[in-house]
């Protein structure tokens, strides 16, 4: 209760779920379109601390944010680091709809950059299954998005995605999508070409893809990163923090 009122102006509200949004004290107003995940990932995030970023006021750092749902993580980052540069990709275009307004309502359209992909290396549509909880909508037919209704979304891989937006280094890399972290990770290459200081990805601990295993996903990262902690390793979704990436590109960014 300490740290949700810390946050928010409506905490009561949002104890007793009479809340229609997040009005946080900061003065952003985050509306959301299915409470069930929004309150799950609000918590999480400003209540669990679970992505461990610090917070470092000065200077300007450049963040992506892939599987941005409404945006919690976004002003989480931004609240962390208000003089970043963010991008911020979500694949379900009714989340997409209301990141859109909470940026747009928020006047955060100067430091946030959003995009309506599915990340995937997919050079085609990418079918993609909508859930009917909002955060569990995936690229795989599989559990919460097990006979979900069927969309086909347009693409991107990470790789075309930092060219896009003339990017060589990313400090913080934040990856939540439902199963499809594993491909992304694994073949897209774009750790050879691309300086990302810090990595933190929540996983599948059961790929849903029978091609990947969750302890070569980990061997892969030790021969990226010099530090990987797997914050609740047991758990079925366990959450990778990585930092210092061995190999670095001495490049710096054109991000407009």
């Amino acid at each position: 209760m300490w740290k949700m009122y810390q946050y928010l102006n409506n905490y009561r509200d949002c104890l007793n779920n009479k809340h229609i949004s997040y009005n946080f004290r900061k003065g952003y107003n985050i509306l959301w379109n299915e409470q069930t995940s929004a309150d799950h990932i609000f918590s999480e995030i400003f209540i669990g601390d679970c992505y461990p970023i610090g917070s470092y006021k000065k200077g300007k750092k450049v963040i992506v944010d892939i599987g941005a749902n409404i945006g919690l993580f976004t002003f989480y980052a931004h609240m962390k680091f208000p003089k970043s540069k963010i991008i911020s990709v979500e694949a379900n275009p009714n989340n997409f709809k209301i990141l859109e307004k909470n940026i747009n309502n928020n006047k955060l359209n100067d430091v946030v950059k959003i995009f309506n992909y599915v990340v995937s290396l997919n050079e085609d549509q990418q079918p993609f299954y909508l859930s009917s909880n909002s955060g569990w909508s995936s690229i795989y037919n599989k559990r919460g998005a097990k006979d979900g209704n069927l969309i086909y979304l347009e693409p991107i891989s990470l790789s075309k995605l930092f060219k896009k937006n003339n990017l060589t280094i990313i400090d913080i890399l934040k990856i939540d999508i439902e199963g499809a972290e594993y491909d992304i990770l694994l073949n897209d290459k774009f750790f050879d070409n691309y300086h990302v200081k810090e990595l933190i990805v929540e996983v599948d601990r059961k790929p849903r893809d029978d091609r990947y295993s969750y302890s070569k996903l980990i061997i892969f990262l030790k021969k990226i990163y010099k530090y990987v902690n797997i914050n609740n390793p047991k758990s079925a979704y366990p959450l990778i923090h990585c930092k210092n990436q061995y190999s670095l590109i001495k490049h710096k960014n054109n991000f407009d």
